[in-house]
């Protein structure tokens, strides 16, 4: 069914393809290697949910070859702790395991960018390295205005909630960061993280909409840009993701989380068009001298 899927896409039948996905899904698996199948086919079309709970819902979810994937999904989605613990999975012989030690070190690395160090950056149509020398890394960084108490207590509660749960209600996640909105319409995050459960409600349209009248608003807030280039990948836009990635600016100050967003989109950027080696530099940070 898998099989199926690849080929009814390659041809062109994205009618027949998606059907064929639909089917593959409700597949009781029968084996690890079905499994991964599957798995490999819903990585192509990078449904990486579908791929996690594909998996979680399987006998087969310690399978070192499914757990590849799901921690490529888990890492794809921010999923952090996720990500390690299953990229740990894979053997040291597996054919990909060169890949997941990178995607190891990767995630090790980020949140721990500083001042003082260099980065690989796509920027004007090539890599760059840019120095972060003049680049504050900034934990206490706050994006935004500050909140009333009562309203960011809200706001928190609902993203804390949308990374902490297993399976976030994103209906009820919208709902609450809509309410913050209608309350505090200047504050900006609110508006980022209810494109978030657009965009795992399925929403793309209307999420590509507020993404890009955030970058244009506000161009130092690398969370809506790194969004908006992954949203561009995941709909076979290349050339707009390209163009993307040539109006990036890095500010001057920022979290460290905003920077790995944004260094993590370009390496997904160079991984959707199969350059591994630029995609690992692009988001290994180099010791500057």
């Amino acid at each position: 069914m898998a099989n199926l899927t690849t080929f009814l896409f390659i041809s062109g039948d994205e009618v027949g393809g998606r059907s064929s996905l639909a089917d593959a899904l409700k597949t009781e698996m029968v084996s690890a290697d079905a499994c991964v199948k599957v798995c490999e086919t819903l990585a192509r079309f990078k449904c990486h949910q579908a791929i996690l709970d594909i998996a979680d819902a399987s006998a087969y979810g310690k399978d070192s070859c499914v757990c590849f994937f799901t921690g490529v999904a888990a890492t794809n989605m921010g999923k952090r702790q996720r990500a390690e613990h299953d990229l740990r999975q894979v053997q040291l012989g597996h054919h990909k395991a060169d890949m997941t030690r990178r995607y190891l070190q990767n995630l090790q690395e980020r949140g721990e960018i500083k001042p003082n160090q260099e980065a690989e950056f796509y920027l004007a149509g090539e890599r760059r390295k840019i120095s972060l020398k003049r680049t504050r890394m900034n934990p206490d960084f706050r994006f935004g205005n500050q909140l009333p108490k009562t309203r960011y207590e809200v706001y928190a509660k609902a993203v804390k909630a949308s990374v902490k749960k297993k399976k976030p209600n994103w209906v009820a996640l919208g709902r609450s960061f809509l309410k913050v909105l209608q309350e505090e319409p200047d504050y900006f995050p609110a508006r980022y993280n209810y494109v978030v459960s657009l965009l795992h409600r399925n929403r793309m349209k209307e999420a590509d909409v507020i993404l890009r009248e955030l970058v244009a608003e506000h161009p130092e807030y690398l969370f809506a840009d790194a969004s908006l280039l992954q949203v561009l990948l995941n709909g076979g836009r290349t050339e707009e993701a390209d163009a993307r990635l040539k109006s990036t600016a890095v500010p001057d100050e920022t979290h460290p989380n905003a920077m790995v967003a944004c260094l993590l989109a370009q390496t997904l950027f160079h991984e959707d068009a199969e350059r591994d080696e630029a995609a690992y530099q692009c988001i290994k940070p180099i010791s500057g001298s």
